[in-house]
């Protein structure tokens, strides 16, 4: 990843957080944001520090390396899949740099990769000595609320910072993001006594004042990432996780101080503590909402790809290839072995069609019933995915077909499904009757069967034969037939 170069790094508490004097020995808070799904940290290592990215959808306990800093950030702002970084103020001028990366996830291996790629997109810098009090997102702007001589608030454009009007000018006050219902509001918090104020931004040069009772404590920050608002209170005791309601603050969690750099960010609708080791490993704790407590830690690990999955993708192309390939050369597929007798006809395809889901539906019913999966999660078949825990479901509905397909078809030549479509299955050679197809043929044209289920381009060779002989009929030479109607 690219090195933005700066110089020597100081820690400070994660955006929208108002100023704590803890003691010299207390570990310090990390710099992290989140929008619920994405969660980015910035972990110190030797005298920078690095970016680690952690999404709901890594589905565990995974992370990834994004990028190297030689300092680190002031602020963190998420907004969806995408991060803005605000660096400490620097140089003469003094300006804030800002940059800002993206993240997606590749469908095919489910590993998320960053844009742009190696390095971060340079954002206007945000000319200011004086310390920031806070950086947040309403869900589609960047925010920053800097305070100088006085309080400003700037809204990032695209080759700029633009200053827009504030309700108030306190020099206590924060900017953060608040949960609204479903979205995030842009918000101006201050503590009024032991009531919090908060002046929520509605539309342009719209901001509606609230205020919660008993709500401001000693050294709170708003907890980015939750699904409501949510106050981190700390104490020399521990830590409080607690949310503010019309009349007064509910307990949430607590917790004792971390021993190493930690932050509290929102997943979804839980929380977690995060810890960063002297090493740079990072370590995430659920906090229980039932017990108050952060649960078991686990260690981050780099996020594993299911590149070694899509392995049987290539490998079913190459079956299917192969296995028409076979098709074409033992018996091609425009030449016709022979004629039927005109009291037999090829099984048309609409009715084998529907013999097959009638063969289908007790795989079907075994596999539900096993699974207890929904009939979307039946459809997902094996060839159409590399996640192979969500074809089981198929796959075991198509091996139970396969094993009920070949009990009836070597023993009666036929199966229900195509009894009562009015079909069999009998021999077609090039010469002498067309006559039941022996036990051997009929049951390796099961089996057959069972392999097009799994790679069903196979079927392909049905629509294309003159007889209409898929590719278990052209290899096993037999044909699925009905009786012609009779007229008049």
């Amino acid at each position: 990843m690219g090195v933005i170069t700066w110089l020597c790094c100081t820690a400070v508490a994660a955006c929208a957080a108002v100023p704590w004097a803890p003691s010299n020995d207390a570990p310090h808070e990390l710099v992290a944001a989140s929008s619920g799904t994405h969660v980015w940290v910035a972990v110190p290592v030797g005298g920078g520090c690095k970016i680690v990215h952690h999404a709901s959808a890594m589905e565990g306990a995974f992370c990834r390396d994004v990028v190297q800093l030689e300092r680190t950030p002031q602020a963190m702002v998420a907004s969806g899949a995408a991060l803005t970084i605000i660096m400490p103020a620097a140089g003469q001028p003094a300006n804030h740099a800002a940059f800002s990366l993206a993240t997606d996830r590749n469908p095919a291996t489910g590993a998320f990769f960053y844009r742009p790629a190696g390095r971060l997109d340079v954002l206007a810098s945000v000319p200011s000595d004086g310390a920031l009090a806070g950086a947040a997102t309403d869900g589609n702007d960047v925010w920053l609320l800097r305070r100088d001589s006085r309080l400003s608030l700037l809204r990032l454009e695209p080759i700029d910072w633009a200053t827009e009007p504030l309700p108030m000018d306190r020099a206590d006050a924060v900017l953060a993001s608040w949960p609204d219902g479903s979205a995030q509001a842009l918000a101006i918090v201050a503590a009024d006594g032991a009531d919090l104020l908060v002046w929520r931004r509605r539309a342009i040069s719209d901001w509606r004042e609230t205020r919660w009772p008993d709500s401001a404590r000693d050294g709170w920050s708003i907890v980015a990432g939750c699904s409501r608002p949510t106050l981190l209170v700390r104490e020399n005791s521990g830590l409080r996780v607690v949310y503010p309601t019309p009349t007064g603050v509910r307990l949430l969690a607590t917790m004792a101080m971390p021993t190493e750099p930690w932050a509290v960010v929102g997943v979804g609708d839980g929380l977690r503590l995060l810890t960063a080791a002297a090493d740079g490993v990072v370590r995430v704790a659920p906090i229980d909402p039932l017990t108050g407590s952060a649960g078991e830690a686990a260690k981050l690990e780099p996020q594993p790809t299911t590149t070694s999955l899509w392995l049987h993708l290539p490998i079913i192309g190459a079956v299917t290839i192969a296995m028409l390939l076979a098709g074409f050369i033992v018996r091609p597929p425009m030449n016709a072995p022979r004629q039927l007798p005109p009291d037999w006809m090829p099984l048309p395809m609409a009715r084998r069609a529907l013999a097959l889901l009638l063969d289908l539906l007790p795989g079907a019913v075994v596999a539900v019933a096993v699974t207890e999966c929904s009939i979307g999660e039946l459809l997902i078949m094996p060839a159409w995915t590399p996640d192979i825990e969500r074809t089981a479901p198929a796959a075991l509905m198509i091996a139970v077909t396969t094993a009920w397909c070949l009990a009836f078809e070597t023993t009666l030549a036929t199966t229900p499904g195509k009894r009562l479509m009015g079909s069999r299955v009998l021999s077609l050679e090039a010469e002498g009757p067309l006559g039941s197809a022996g036990a051997g043929r009929r049951c390796i044209r099961a089996l057959l069967k069972g392999v097009v289920l799994f790679a069903p381009a196979l079927g392909f060779l049905a629509f294309v034969h003159p007889l209409q002989q898929g590719l278990p009929e052209t290899l096993t030479r037999t044909i699925l037939v009905r009786a012609r109607p009779q007229r008049g």
